[in-house]
């Protein structure tokens, strides 16, 4: 139970500790955030989760990670040719074209906790790109699109 599961609060990194700490394979540093607490609710020695921003874009197209990770169930040698020549900082996309998925080579840009910066030759925010579906349901279609920010 979080106690303010509604509420942000904002601030700055003052500090990373440079002793990790590794549990179940993650690699965790101690932070110090300053942060306007003028009301006090925040006490010592709570425990936060935070997400830090490192870098902004704006009018941007996104895509969801999992599209970047979407793989057609094609043949290995299919795909072989498909990804052969990709570079660094370069992914694929299945553009739905009807029945079939077509790829389609990006740049990436920032990469965050759910999407994913994309730029290229012909990319539009209504194409519609192929999404694997989630764990929970894998009998659910595919989930499509790109989205501007």
């Amino acid at each position: 139970m979080f106690a303010y599961p509604h509420r942000q609060f904002k601030g700055a990194v003052a500090q990373v500790r440079l002793q990790p700490k590794v549990e179940a394979g993650v690699v965790k540093y101690n932070c110090i955030i300053h942060v306007d607490n003028a009301d006090l609710a925040l006490k010592p020695g709570m425990t936060a989760t935070v997400s830090i921003e490192m870098a902004r874009q704006e009018q941007v197209l996104t895509v969801p990670n999992a599209a970047l990770r979407y793989i057609p169930p094609w043949s290995q040698e299919e795909l072989g040719r498909v990804s052969k020549g990709l570079r660094s900082g370069q992914a694929i996309l299945w553009r739905v074209n009807g029945e079939s998925l077509v790829p389609f080579t990006v740049s990436t840009g920032i990469i965050g906790e759910k999407v994913t910066e994309v730029s290229g030759a012909g990319l539009t925010d209504d194409m519609a790109i192929a999404v694997p579906p989630k764990r929970k349901d894998s009998k659910q279609r595919r989930r499509f699109g790109l989205s501007l920010f």
